[in-house]
């Protein structure tokens, strides 16, 4: 090897300098599999769930979403007709991994989307939720949901069920 003026390679210098590159490489890696999903009232579950071509549900975007995602839900009324499950609007089942790779289900900045139940036609008998929360590692902020029907039993905003390390933020429920 020849030898530059002012610079001796070493053993330990090519070593340091892979083991940064490796790192480098890996934190690239990690950052790079996170995908960001739109959800707006003009959109389509046919659609790429992009800003441009959003998803029309909450229920399609969870439904693709992964660990360290996020999912922005557009300003609007959604009305959820049809119930996700016999006593469920909308259930959200996929889990984060870790507190760095949540799933995000965030309003977008400055807008607020409101989930209205009011028309939801439930089949069940028991009780009945707008959300059902299985998942673990998620985080919820800046959703309004209002008009969950009653049933023969009870009826709750989002029942959370199973799960650990979710956070709810700036929620609000009521009639």
């Amino acid at each position: 090897m020849k030898k530059v003026q002012g610079f001796a390679p070493s053993k330990k210098w090519f070593f340091r300098f892979s083991g940064f590159l490796c790192v480098l490489c890996l934190l690239t890696i990690s950052y790079a599999h996170a995908a960001t999903y739109y959800v707006a009232t003009t959109g389509s579950n046919s659609a790429a769930g992009t800003l441009d071509q959003p998803f029309a549900t909450l229920q399609q975007a969870a439904s693709v979403a992964a660990a360290g995602d996020i999912v922005y839900i557009r300003g609007g009324t959604y009305s959820t007709t049809t119930p996700a499950s016999s006593g469920a609007g909308i259930t959200i089942t996929k889990s984060g991994s870790s507190d760095a790779n949540r799933i995000k289900f965030w309003a977008y900045p400055g807008e607020v989307p409101i989930f209205d139940f009011s028309k939801m036609t439930i089949s069940g008998s028991g009780y009945t939720h707008g959300f059902v929360v299985t998942g673990s590692w998620l985080h919820f902020k800046g959703i309004e949901e209002k008009g969950v029907p009653m049933n023969s039993s009870s009826n709750c905003g989002m029942h959370v069920d199973n799960c650990s390390n979710n956070t709810f933020e700036l929620m609000n429920f009521h009639n």
